[in-house]
C-alpha cells in the first residue's frame, strides 16, 4: 500500500450524476420503510435536496451533472423519470407534501419537454437540446430502467395519487407507442411489464385520514410496513396542502372525528376502519 501510495492516481470521475443518484434515493426512500431506519430517509431526502438547491438553472430545467460547484448539461430523460420516481417514493416513505408537489411539478415539465407530439412516447433528449439528424426515443429495460418505463410508472402512480385519469391516460399512449416492441419481446422490457401490471391490476390505493401527531395515525403508517403490496400508492390526508394536490381527499374524511384508513382495490373503497386490527385484517386481503 505504501509504495502504491508514491505512484501516480489515476483519475477518478468524482461527477454528481442526477440519474443515477435518483436511484439511489428511491432506493433509501423504500429500506426506510422496510427496516424503519430514519439515517436512511434523512440520507434521501438530503440528496434531494440538493438537486433542488444545486441543480435546477433558472429556466426550471433539471441539470445532468454536477462537479466542484458547478451543474452542467440540460437533463435528459432519464434523469427527469428517474428523480419524479424518487419524489413519489419520497413522499410515501415521509408523507411530506412538499415532495408529492415537487414530483407533480417536474412530470408536468418532462411532459412539456419529452413528448413526442406525433408518435407518442417520450424522447431521450428535450425539445430544448441540440437537434440531431434522429432523436433517440427507447424503452428497452437493462439494468436500470428506461426513461420511458420508469415515466411510465411514474404517469399511472401519480394519476392514481391524485385522481387523474388524463396522467394515467398519457402512461396508456406511451405504452401504445412501444407495443410493437413489446409484444415480440417482452421479457427485454420488465419495469414496462411492472408498470402495465399496476395500471391494468389489481392494484391498490390506501389513504389514511388523520393529523401527524396522532398516535393511532402513526399505528396506521407503522402497520403497512408489516405488509408487502407492491402494487399500491398510499396517501396521508393531514391537511389542506395535500388536498391541493389531490383534490379527491375532501370526501375521505375521518369518521367519529378518529384518524380513518381506506383500503380501496381500484377505486372500489371497502368500509372505512378507525381500528388497527380491522386496518390489518383488510391489508391481509391484498
Amino acid at each position: 500500500c505504501e509504495a502504491r501510495e508514491k505512484r501516480i492516481h489515476p483519475f477518478k470521475d468524482d461527477k454528481i450524476i442526477t440519474d443515477w443518484n435518483a436511484l439511489m434515493i428511491s432506493a433509501l426512500s423504500r429500506a426506510s420503510q422496510v427496516f424503519e431506519k430514519n439515517d436512511y430517509l434523512s440520507a434521501a431526502e438530503k440528496s434531494v435536496n440538493f438537486f433542488f438547491e444545486n441543480m435546477i438553472d433558472n429556466n426550471g430545467m433539471l441539470l445532468h451533472s454536477y462537479r466542484q460547484g458547478e451543474a452542467s448539461i440540460n437533463g435528459n430523460l432519464d434523469d427527469y423519470a428517474f428523480i419524479i420516481s424518487a419524489l413519489i417514493d419520497l413522499y410515501e416513505a415521509s408523507f411530506k407534501t412538499e415532495y408529492l408537489t415537487k414530483a407533480l411539478h417536474l412530470n408536468s415539465e418532462l411532459i412539456k419537454r419529452f413528448w413526442d407530439n406525433r408518435n407518442g412516447g417520450f424522447f431521450f433528449t428535450s425539445h430544448e437540446a441540440e437537434l440531431m439528424i434522429a432523436r433517440q426515443k427507447e424503452i428497452y429495460d437493462g439494468a436500470i430502467p428506461s426513461g420511458n418505463s420508469a415515466e411510465m410508472m411514474n404517469l399511472i402512480r401519480l394519476g392514481r395519487m391524485t385522481s387523474s385519469p388524463e396522467l394515467e391516460h398519457k402512461a396508456f399512449e406511451t405504452s401504445r407507442a412501444f407495443s410493437r416492441q413489446l409484444s415480440a419481446s417482452p421479457s427485454n422490457f420488465s419495469y414496462a411489464l411492472c408498470a402495465l401490471d399496476f395500471a391494468f391490476g389489481p392494484s391498490n390505493e390506501i389513504v389514511i385520514t388523520g393529523g401527524t401527531d396522532s398516535e393511532v395515525t402513526k399505528q396506521f403508517i407503522l402497520s403497512l410496513k408489516e405488509f408487502y403490496i407492491p402494487s399500491k400508492i398510499v396517501i396521508l390526508n393531514s391537511g389542506d396542502e395535500i388536498k391541493r394536490a389531490a383534490p379527491f381527499l375532501v370526501n375521505q374524511i375521518q369518521i367519529g372525528g378518529k384518524p380513518t384508513a381506506y383500503v380501496c382495490r381500484n377505486y372500489v373503497c371497502s368500509l372505512p376502519v378507525n381500528k388497527i386490527e380491522d386496518f390489518k385484517k383488510l391489508l391481509k386481503k391484498l
